[in-house]
């Protein structure tokens, strides 16, 4: 029989009962996706606020000494573990420095950080940029730390380029790893080279910003991974033009300032060069044309590298140990004090003919 009291199903009944199975399944796929990502985002590199972007925390390091600061130290890992600020004041360099290093960085990054982040936070009376030539590849892995490190709100904060919409996408990035990270899940190359590599550890920094890992390891003892991880990083060697002229642009700025500005090519392995496609070949174009470019904007130069260090100043393969780092000192701080201590007017040129002894 047939009930006279029930009536057909709208057009918007029917609409939201055709559609109901739909947004349970996209809600469905969604919440796995979420899941899968949270669950792999281990293995890739963190993406969260800028002041641990690169795995470092130099904010509240560089705050107290921010307002006084005689030496600034930009750059990699490489320099993050071969210069000591406070070790150079004992030895009678810059009474207060810090070390501003970032991990795995493009040049284009430390570009960025000093002009738009840390030259607005402090006034230093010089300047050291220590350099490698793994910041100058134009490799995908060095284009994606440049897109991860400049895109990111506290970047972006921190340069005065955050709006109400970038303020927005933090809160969702906070809540949600599929939107934390798009980026990288967007760039199935990317992805597939984050899984690859695995994350960079997270290192121990000292009040001065010095890497204080690495102590006194020998290159023989380094993890497989971290090997892999640098090979990786010089896969298809090519010296990157915006690279250079990301250093151009921060050499003028400094040079604008009137700030003197050292830039030290540091001491690697010859195990390290020899991952570039040609080894010693793109080693040598790397160290031409940053010199070539240091020299053109005014800079001063130092080259440590013009005799070969033995492994046994290495905790692997482009990182200093103690002894590395304390036969580099002597040429640092000579080459530092020439700039800002013994000398009225800054000497402009090269201070490669520093002496030291890598030899222990």
């Amino acid at each position: 029989m047939t009930d006279i009291n029930h009536k057909p199903a709208t057009r918007r009944q029917r609409s939201v009962i055709r559609w109901r199975p739909l947004a349970l399944s996209a809600a469905t796929v969604v919440l796995l996706a979420e899941l899968t990502v949270r669950l792999v985002s281990p293995a890739l590199d963190p993406v969260g606020d800028w002041t641990r972007t690169d795995f470092v925390d130099h904010q509240d390091g560089i705050r107290p000494r921010a307002d006084d600061l005689d030496l600034l130290v930009v750059g990699s890992s490489v320099v993050g573990r071969a210069v000591s600020p406070d070790r150079l004041r004992d030895a009678g360099g810059p009474e207060t420095g810090y070390n501003y290093w970032l991990a795995g960085p493009a040049m284009r990054s430390i570009s960025a950080l000093t002009s738009d982040v840390l030259l607005k936070q402090t006034e230093p009376e010089v300047v050291l940029i220590g350099l490698s030539m793994r910041e100058f590849n134009a490799a995908p892995s060095q284009n994606n730390q440049f897109a991860s490190f400049t895109q990111s709100y506290r970047f972006q904060s921190a340069a005065g380029h955050a709006g109400t919409i970038d303020r927005l996408d933090h809160t969702l990035q906070s809540a949600s790893y599929l939107a934390r990270y798009r980026v990288t899940l967007r760039d199935p190359v990317r992805l597939i080279d984050d899984l690859r590599s695995g994350p960079l550890v997270h290192e121990a920094i000292g009040a001065d910003g010095f890497l204080v890992d690495r102590g006194q390891n020998q290159v023989a003892d380094e993890p497989p991974a971290h090997v892999d991880q640098e090979r990786f990083a010089m896969t298809g060697y090519a010296v990157n033009d915006a690279d250079l002229v990301a250093l151009a642009t921060l050499l003028d700025d400094l040079a604008a300032r009137d700030i003197p500005t050292l830039v030290v090519n540091l001491p690697v392995t010859q195990t390290f060069i020899d991952m570039a496609n040609d080894g010693t070949a793109d080693y040598q174009d790397y160290v031409r044309q940053v010199e070539t470019v240091t020299r053109s904007h005014g800079a001063n130069w130092l080259d440590t590298m013009q005799a070969s260090w033995p492994d046994e100043n290495f905790g692997d393969v482009n990182h200093l140990n103690d002894t590395g780092t304390a036969a580099l000192q002597p040429m640092i701080l000579a080459a530092i004090n020439t700039l800002s201590g013994s000398t009225n007017e800054p000497q402009r040129g090269d201070l490669s003919n520093t002496e030291a002894d890598p030899h222990p």
